[in-house]
Formats: C-alpha cells, structure tokens, sequence
C-alpha cells in the first residue's frame, strides 16, 4: 500500500513540477557605471526589464592565418596553420545530427539554394580535429567565404547569417 501511494506521490510531483518556470530580468548601472542584471529590481537603482530573445546570437570573427600553436608557451605564440581559403559564397557547417540549430541553418540554406558542406562532428574524426581546429565550442560553427575572407559564425540566426554571406 505504501508503495502505491508514494507511486501517486511521484506521478503528481512530475506533473506538476514539469511546468517551465518563467521569471523576470531586471538590468541597471550602478553610481560608478557598472551594468548589474537580477531577478529583482534593485529599489535605489532605475531599473528596466530584459528582453530574452530564444534565439541564440552569432558572431562573426575573421581566421587567422595563425589561429592555434600546440607547441607555444604563452598564449602570444602561434603556429602557421593553414586554414581554409573559401570562394566567396561557398559555406562549410560543422554540425550533428540532434542540434536544433543545425537544423534551422540547413533549412534556411535549403530554402534559399544555398549550396554547403556539411561535416558532422560526432561522425568523422577529421571533422571533429577541424572543428576544435577552428575555435569551436558549439554547433553549428559555419565557414562562410566573403569578398574579404572566410569568416566562422558560431550558432545561427538568418539575419546574422544573411548579413555574413551577402559580403
């Protein structure tokens, strides 16, 4: 009988407890100009909610020549490494089968006829030494060739895709 009834007990709490919990962000600067962010605002300070987008950002970041040095002592240091040289257009992602942005990047690519080379990660060993390679710490990470060299976009919205790839 216990038993059943600590089953209900667990059932109810699972229900219940699974609900997303949804709270606000509050962001003001304090006298010496410094930005704070809290879960409540700070009564002597102005202030104002955050917007939180769902979306997660993406930059853009030129490759250097000499991105990464194995052998160097102080972070200063570099190695020649040759990283790709992509034609203006032409995208490379970096990717896994079960990330949700990836699938939002190929879906865009798709819809718009952007070609691209796909590599995924988790299925080839080279892809995964470029990826770390190249600075990636998430996926997608995209290569994208422009007029003035390859950039590396790490994550994906298409406003900051388009704006990458129409350079």
């Amino acid at each position: 009988m216990v038993s059943r009834w600590y089953s209900w007990l667990l059932v109810f709490l699972c229900c219940f407890t699974a609900f997303p919990l949804q709270a606000e962000i509050y962001k003001w600067t304090d006298e010496k100009g410094r930005v704070h962010f809290g879960d409540k605002p700070v009564a002597q300070h102005t202030a104002e909610p955050v917007e939180l987008s769902k979306m997660n950002t993406m930059t853009a970041v030129d490759i250097p020549e000499n991105l990464f040095d194995r052998s160097a002592t102080t972070p200063s240091q570099s190695i020649k490494t040759t990283l790709p040289r992509l034609s203006k257009g032409r995208v490379v992602m970096y990717s896994t089968q079960n990330c949700g942005y990836c699938g939002l990047a190929k879906d865009y690519m798709k819809r718009n006829g952007i070609a691209y080379q796909e590599k995924d990660i988790n299925r080839s060993a080279s892809a995964k030494q470029e990826f770390v390679r190249y600075g990636g710490r998430g996926v997608p990470l995209l290569l994208i060739g422009t007029a003035s060299g390859t950039k590396k976009l790490a994550g994906f919205n298409e406003a900051s895709f388009k704006a990458v790839y129409s350079n």
